[in-house]
């Protein structure tokens, strides 16, 4: 089974310091929340099937900066799959 997370590259050349530090933090944060949502998926309740659509879902988190420059996730599981 696999799974592509995506996330955007934060190494890129432009943007004040500033800017490249919220990349790399948007991109840790992401990465750190997708892990968290893997770990705490129950494993042994999940078919092959609903554990490919829960890790294509994690894959699709995003997370937003607010005024502030915090992040939050814009994910949730869905209800209809097995818990």
């Amino acid at each position: 089974m696999t799974a592509h997370w995506g996330i955007e590259d934060p190494d890129q050349e432009y943007g004040t310091k500033e800017e490249q530090f919220k990349k790399f933090k948007t991109a840790f944060w992401e990465l750190d929340n997708r892990i968290k949502i893997f770990t705490s998926l129950p494993f042994d309740k999940l078919d092959a099937f609903s554990l490919q659509k829960r890790l294509d879902e994690i894959g699709k988190t995003r997370l937003e900066d607010d005024d502030d420059g915090n992040v939050a996730a814009d994910f949730l599981l869905s209800p209809d799959l097995p818990t």
